[in-house]
This record gives C-alpha cells, sequence and structure tokens, in this order.
C-alpha cells in the first residue's frame, strides 16, 4: 500500500511529512503544493487535477 502525502503548506504540515517519510520511507509519494496555496482546500477542481502525480479514477471522479 502507497501512501500519498499532500501537506498543507505551512511548519506543521512540513513536520508531518518529514516524520512520515522518515518512519514509512519508499511508501510515501509526496505531492508539493505550489506556494501560493496554503492547503489543499484552497485549490478548485482543475488546479487539484493539474498536480504533478497521476491519481487513480475514483479520487479524478471525485473531482468531476
Amino acid at each position: 500500500n502507497d501512501i500519498i502525502v499532500i501537506a498543507d503548506n505551512d511548519e506543521a504540515g512540513g513536520n508531518m511529512k518529514d516524520k512520515l517519510v522518515e518512519k514509512l520511507g519508499s511508501r510515501v509519494s509526496v505531492i508539493q503544493l505550489n506556494k501560493q496555496y496554503k492547503d489543499i482546500g484552497d485549490m478548485d477542481d482543475e488546479s487539484i487535477k493539474a498536480l504533478a502525480f497521476e491519481f487513480d479514477k475514483s479520487i479524478e471522479a471525485m473531482l468531476n
């Protein structure tokens, strides 16, 4: 099982991401948000789809 992390662009989000990567290593994929967004909740569906990551179809369907 792979884990996808989309951490907030703040200190707490960075710390969480670092701890997960440290503990789970290669099972963790990190998606970096553009600095203009504090978190993924600030993004519209098109911006989420444009992230440099291929989401599985079930997640993509939720964005339509």
